[in-house]
């Protein structure tokens, strides 16, 4: 019997987009914190995963529900 080495493909979700794995010596925590610049409400994300599917291994940062502007608008009056 022999034994196959698979390497996982990473990959990161966050509300509703894939975004790019900038390298494997990045810890899931790293990567969320390189895009909070250019999305700053990843600075309060949670990490949840990663979850293995096959060979790839996603990792989730969940996002906030954006609310309408009627909804603020009526919560101000």
């Amino acid at each position: 019997m022999t034994i196959a080495i698979a390497t996982l493909t990473r990959e990161f979700n966050y509300n509703g987009m894939r975004l790019p794995d900038p390298g494997p010596a990045f810890t899931p925590d790293q990567v969320r914190d390189l895009y909070s610049a250019q999305y700053p409400e990843l600075t309060t994300a949670t990490v949840d995963g990663p979850e293995y599917a096959g060979e790839v291994a996603s990792v989730n940062y969940p996002g906030l529900k954006r609310l309408s502007r009627k909804l603020i608008a009526d919560k101000i009056r």
